[in-house]
């Protein structure tokens, strides 16, 4: 794993990006911004954000062959497999959702229905 910090310099730097901008998009003040990438590491939810702000994978500082700027919009296409699959699966919890939505109308109906006949027969008594 590379130093994180240094990375996000290295981008800034070959990107010539200001760090003023870069910390407004990550909602921090450019003090805080310039005091986060001097470091090696740093939170999960800060590299995140950093990342996202330069336009980089966040696997990037993991590549160890240095090619680590991939850009974002490489990720993974609308037509892949894997997007395919997510669909589908979203399909079908759609279906088990309006299935399971179904079964709790039809059950408030029969206690309903129960109630009313309870009710009706203890005033008979």
């Amino acid at each position: 794993m590379k130093d994180i910090g240094l990375f996000f310099r290295t981008e800034i730097e070959k990107r010539g990006l200001q760090q003023k901008i870069l910390a407004l998009k990550c909602g921090y003040s450019e003090a805080h911004f310039w005091q986060l990438i001097q470091k090696e590491d740093m939170k999960c939810s800060r590299y995140e954000k950093i990342c996202r702000a330069l336009g980089v994978s966040p696997m990037s500082v993991f590549d160890v062959d240095g090619e680590h700027s991939e850009p974002l919009d490489t990720r993974v296409s609308e037509g892949s497999e894997d997007i395919k699959s997510m669909k589908t699966l979203l399909k079908e919890k759609q279906k088990r959702i309006e299935a399971l939505e179904e079964a709790l109308a039809s059950t408030k109906e029969l206690l309903s229905v129960y109630r009313d006949k309870n009710g009706t027969e203890s005033n008979r008594k």
